[in-house]
């Protein structure tokens, strides 16, 4: 029995992880790639200082990569 639910349930996270991964998009960039920095919402507030916070960019800027760190960690040019 024990077997039995021990497969139910690895089926079970296989099926969730190919339904994720079909939506999920690989983030790998080149160094010189071009790219539109994303920050958290309550980042945003530090960047942008504006009148209503619905209304901030969701990106900000389009900066180019000079030096990639790690796997998904990259130094961009205008950004400090």
């Amino acid at each position: 029995m024990n077997l039995d639910l021990q497969k139910q349930l690895d089926m079970a996270r296989n099926m969730i992880k190919q339904l994720t991964d079909k939506w999920r998009k690989k983030g790998e960039f080149m160094v010189r790639d071009w790219v539109h920095l994303r920050l958290q919402p309550y980042r945003k507030i530090i960047v942008a200082l504006r009148w209503n916070i619905k209304l901030n960019p969701c990106y900000f800027g389009s900066n180019k990569i000079i030096w990639k760190l790690g796997v998904i960690t990259y130094k961009l040019e205008d950004w400090k």
